[in-house]
């Protein structure tokens, strides 16, 4: 679908392999030569695999708040779709909401994904590397805070 849509057009593009999911392998790993065991497929569970095997031993996370669906359940719009930060995803003819799968499944895939996370946590670690949340706000809790303000001083000429 990449290819035929034209995306990165003219850029090499590398496909990722993965094997069962790592919530029920009980680890996660980051060796990209071979498949490795996956999440639930976001962007930041492949991108964390992929930086631990390109060596960086810190790693930050923004924007990850894994909020997606409390808002909606908040407000009871159980029928609204799922929010992201980026427009229409070309791919899908409209985001889920909780009225697709339902709360108990919702809850369900939150709990993997939170268990993938952790997973991913203990295998940086066991790497000598850390994963710093410094999204701010949001219910992931698997890794250490930090305020992003508070990380970086500012540049100034």
């Amino acid at each position: 679908a990449i290819e035929r849509a034209g995306f990165f057009a003219g850029h090499p593009v590398w496909y990722v392999a993965t094997s069962e999911a790592s919530t029920r392998c009980g680890w996660a790993g980051s060796e990209m030569t071979r498949p490795i065991p996956a999440a639930l497929g976001t962007v930041t569970m492949l991108s964390i695999p992929a930086a631990l095997y390109m060596g960086f031993r810190t790693i930050y996370l923004l924007g990850c708040d894994c909020n997606w669906w409390l808002d909606n359940l908040v407000r009871g719009e159980w029928g609204a779709e799922h929010q992201h930060f980026y427009g229409r995803n070309p791919f899908v003819e409209r985001e889920s909401s909780l009225c697709d799968f339902g709360l108990e499944s919702e809850f369900k895939s939150l709990s993997e994904h939170l268990a993938s996370y952790r997973l991913l946590r203990q295998h940086a670690e066991g790497l000598g590397a850390r994963i710093i949340n410094a999204t701010g706000g949001g219910i992931l809790d698997v890794s250490e805070r930090a305020k992003l303000e508070e990380l970086f001083v500012p540049w100034s000429a």
